[in-house]
């Protein structure tokens, strides 16, 4: 539904789509690009697919190519998908936008990008049945009282949402507990610190640990591309190139798991640049498996294990896809 939407409207002016993970983002816009080649005018739309998991050289690439416009809003014909890098530190305008159901800040963020300058935009926002993700973004019973609050909004205004109605989302934290956990634990963990005449590495690994137990997004393992050329000769050739973490990607926690069941991660990249392939050698195996099971990966990687002579920086993964990033 969201691809034939997407290209309705690229008839009239640009639109962005915004979906709330790599795999729907990567599945919309391969929806979009058959639609295009059953049409048989592939030609006719500028389509661009954007998202945390393609190399951050690419992204720049992508980025600089939507900033070059001069005039507000994209050019008509243009679709861009993408998930939420988009919401926060680019200044692009779109005529349409087309969403997932996502929390009322991340809405009212993607809301920002339609008609950034004046002048007339649409938005629609999608409450996609049975979607199911393998690790949920964003929490289920906040994307629910949002659902609610926006059929009741639609009800008494006839269908259609003004941006007073979008901020009006807001509310639904009255409604939901939150026991802030989180900042608690991380308060306890710093007044320790705060309170201690010394301070151990112990005690400072703890502190870490703790955070990294709470954050979901953040940039904590580095991925290099096996399908990059680049990567493929560091392997090959056994040499060490530093400038390989230009063309990584920043890994949540999250996927790690997955990676490592899917026996994704086929080498590691050392602080001095050196790939390394992993063989089937068990404690290879094991200290990538630590690595990927840890509540702090970064932590685990910088220690110095036995097989490897220096912390590792990186792992290298394959699977990547050069026009989809990324995708499990």
């Amino acid at each position: 539904v969201i691809a034939e939407k997407a290209l309705e409207l690229s008839s009239k002016g640009s639109v962005l789509v915004v979906l709330n993970t790599v795999e729907s983002a990567a599945r919309v816009y391969s929806n979009i690009k058959d639609l295009l080649k059953a049409q048989g005018s592939v030609d006719s739309v500028d389509l661009m697919l954007i998202h945390g998991r393609i190399v951050e050289r690419d992204r720049k690439s992508i980025v600089e190519k939507l900033s070059r416009v001069s005039a507000n809003n994209q050019p008509v014909g243009r679709i861009l998908v993408s998930t939420q890098v988009l919401e926060a530190g680019v200044d692009v305008s779109f005529n349409y936008l087309l969403t997932e159901i996502a929390p009322p800040e991340s809405i009212i963020q993607r809301l920002g990008r339609v008609a950034r300058y004046g002048g007339y935009g649409e938005a629609y926002i999608y409450i996609i049945a049975g979607a199911s993700d393998p690790v949920p973004i964003y929490p289920a019973e906040i994307l629910e009282e949002v659902v609610k609050e926006l059929e009741a909004i639609a009800k008494s205004s006839g269908g259609a949402l003004s941006h007073r109605d979008v901020e009006g989302l807001l509310r639904i934290y009255d409604r939901i507990e939150n026991p802030n956990i989180i900042m608690r634990d991380y308060g306890r963990a710093l007044d320790a610190i705060d309170r201690s005449m010394d301070i151990s590495s112990i005690d400072v690994k703890g502190v870490l640990e703790k955070i990294c137990s709470f954050l979901r997004d953040s940039d904590l393992v580095r991925l290099l591309p096996a399908e990059l050329d680049e990567v493929a000769s560091c392997l090959e050739r056994g040499l060490s190139d530093r400038s390989l973490s230009d063309i990584s990607i920043p890994a949540e926690r999250s996927i790690l798991g997955r990676l490592c069941t899917g026996k994704r991660i086929i080498g590691i990249y050392t602080d001095s640049g050196k790939c390394i392939k992993i063989d089937a050698g068990k404690d290879l195996e094991d200290m990538v498996g630590k690595i990927c099971r840890s509540n702090c990966p970064s932590i685990e990687m910088m220690k110095t294990h036995k097989y490897v002579s220096e912390p590792v920086s990186g792992l290298i993964v394959k699977g990547y896809d050069k026009e989809k990033g990324l995708v499990l």
